[in-house]
């Protein structure tokens, strides 16, 4: 299923590459070894969509963030639902310094947890 096939790396520009990555694990391949690690992940993954959702309907400031949180959270319950792995493939690195390889979906997760906490005050109780 890798995009990239059997090519193994296509360098895009020095500090990007395309590589195929299966994560078994969460975050930067964490736990990946332990034996029940995609049964947890996806249950987990799923009711965290689910309480995305519910917050989606109830917070209409933070629609677009939530949104595209839980599109992201879909795309990688879906790989570990059909190969029980999330396929990463973004390769970021400058000179000796590496970021864990992750993919679009991670991307989009991150991009709403960025919008939300500059757009959000805690301090401030939310409007209906």
């Amino acid at each position: 299923m890798s995009l990239i096939g059997d090519v193994g790396v296509i360098e895009v520009f020095s500090f990007l590459r395309f590589s195929t990555v299966w994560n078994t694990g969460i975050s930067f391949g964490i736990l990946h070894d332990f034996m029940y690690s995609n049964l947890i992940f996806c249950n987990i993954s799923i009711l965290i969509t689910f309480v995305l959702f519910y917050l989606l309907i109830i917070r209409s400031s933070d629609r677009f963030p939530l949104a595209i949180i839980i599109g992201g959270s879909i795309g990688n319950i879906i790989d570990r639902v059909r190969h029980s792995a999330v396929y990463d493939f973004i390769d970021f690195y400058i000179n000796h310094w590496h970021w864990p390889t992750f993919n679009l979906a991670d991307s989009f997760i991150f991009l709403g947890i960025v919008i939300i906490s500059m757009t959000t005050n805690p301090l401030l109780p939310q409007s209906h």
